[in-house]
């Protein structure tokens, strides 16, 4: 089954048939798989190149010269010591900073419901960097010295910006579908606990993967409301085939890299009773790969914004969602209050 890319654009800017029409199709397919594709979702072509731009290690091609005009500014590239000053501490707190290789296991989260076994053994192949919002008073971002990588911050903070205004739109458009009270879901959600994350997924041999203790990310679910995700060309990235739950995935093909991949996580799960449930997925071989048993999986890059609840918001199912058949699934709980229950497994 392949994502067939909506347009956004006709949603934020349309007729009101066209917001209807362009809401109803995106409520179909996140019920159906949990995942669909946008275009002409608000973030520049250009804006998604300097974003890649920043990560990459290298530039594709062999290019020396970066998109942004100078050849140092890529936030993995930065000495080892510059990212140590910025570390995440392990723990169940949001996640700021840098996380290094293997810092999280998303194998210990979700491992048990598909059978894996010994998961404090099994780890991510990959690092990144995340940031919350702009003025966090709780839990403050971690940032590298600006003569270290001039004008990180700056971009990172209009970056998550321009993501909170996309979530949102898209948050509006399933109100519509759903033919729920406006702001039952962006009501929720000011963004002043979402989180901007930067992956990096070194190369890594076929041989390491296929022994079962290293995988690029295990298969699990997001734990905020949505996330936004644009991937590099390399491919990897899975979403469960629900005609198989939990034993068979489908690739989601990289066509473009301005082309944003948006999937349902826990918390819109909870509110809406299970109605619309979250889409399972997982990083591992690229279909070009994946009948080799040798060989290098070559290095892949990703670019994600979780959207989640205010930390304060109940996380329990909303009203519109129970009723005498269909009886709240969930326990009332806080955003924070969930998110910290779930990150404590992950470390």
């Amino acid at each position: 089954m392949s994502l067939v890319p909506r347009d956004l654009s006709l949603f934020t800017r349309g007729s009101a048939a066209e917001r209807k029409e362009v809401a109803d199709a995106l409520c179909r397919d996140l019920s159906r798989s949990g995942f669909v594709k946008l275009v002409n979702h608000g973030l520049t072509d250009k804006m998604v190149g300097e974003l890649f731009d920043w990560v990459r290690m290298t530039i594709p091609g062999g290019r020396e010269q970066s998109l942004t005009g100078t050849q140092n500014k890529r936030f993995f590239r930065t000495p080892l010591e510059v990212k140590q000053r910025m570390a995440h501490e392990p723990g169940p707190s949001p996640q700021r900073g840098w996380s290094r290789l293997g810092a999280e296991s998303s194998s210990k989260l979700y491992g048990k419901q598909f059978g894996q076994k010994d998961e404090q053994e099994r780890s991510d192949a990959r690092e990144h960097f995340d940031m919350g919002p702009v003025n966090d008073p709780n839990f403050p971002n971690k940032w590298p010295e600006e003569e270290a990588l001039p004008g990180y911050r700056a971009f990172m903070e209009s970056s998550f910006t321009e993501f909170q205004k996309i979530s949102t739109a898209i948050l509006k458009a399933l109100e519509v579908a759903l033919e729920i009270p406006e702001g039952s879901f962006a009501g929720k959600v000011s963004n002043s606990a979402s989180e901007l994350r930067f992956n990096r997924y070194p190369a890594i041999n076929i041989e390491e993967v296929r022994k079962g203790s290293v995988s690029r990310i295990w298969p699990h679910f997001d734990l905020g409301v949505i996330t936004l995700l644009f991937q590099d060309q390399i491919g990897g990235l899975e979403m469960e085939d629900r005609s198989k739950p939990g034993s068979a995935f489908i690739p989601i093909e990289a066509t473009g890299q301005s082309e944003m991949i948006v999937n349902i996580s826990e918390t819109l799960q909870r509110w809406t009773n299970n109605c619309i449930r979250a889409g399972l997925h997982q990083v591992t071989l690229p279909p070009p790969l994946k009948g080799f048993s040798q060989g290098v999986i070559p290095e892949r890059y990703s670019v994600a914004f979780f959207c989640k609840a205010d930390r304060e918001a109940s996380v329990g199912p909303l009203t519109s969602f129970i009723s005498a058949k269909t009886p709240a699934a969930y326990d009332d709980m806080t955003a924070i209050e969930y998110q910290q229950q779930r990150l404590l497994a992950a470390y």
